[in-house]
């Protein structure tokens, strides 16, 4: 007689799959994080607005790291998955 155990996983999803950054997170707030760079309000986040500002966003961040072509992730956002196209004001230059 066999008899099968299941469980609950307890190991944290990989970031692959894990949550995306929502407009309403914390840390997204305090950042200015939006997940269309081209939205960002620059009369408040003039780093966005200054020389390159245009080129800025979470691919060209140095510490992005692509999963795939539409998210990626970033240390800032632990667990969480950043859109590709976003930017937030941690942005640095690659």
């Amino acid at each position: 007689e066999m008899s099968m155990v299941t469980g609950v996983q307890t190991c944290a999803l990989p970031i692959s799959q894990g949550a995306i950054v929502a407009a309403d997170d914390p840390t997204a707030t305090a950042l200015g994080y939006v997940a269309d760079h081209t939205t960002v309000d620059t009369a408040k986040w003039a780093k966005k607005a200054g020389p390159g500002g245009a080129a800025q966003q979470c691919t060209s961040c140095a510490i992005y790291q692509a999963i795939d072509e539409e998210y990626g992730a970033c240390p800032i956002f632990a667990g969480k998955r950043v859109h590709a196209a976003g930017w937030c004001n941690s942005w640095l230059q690659k």
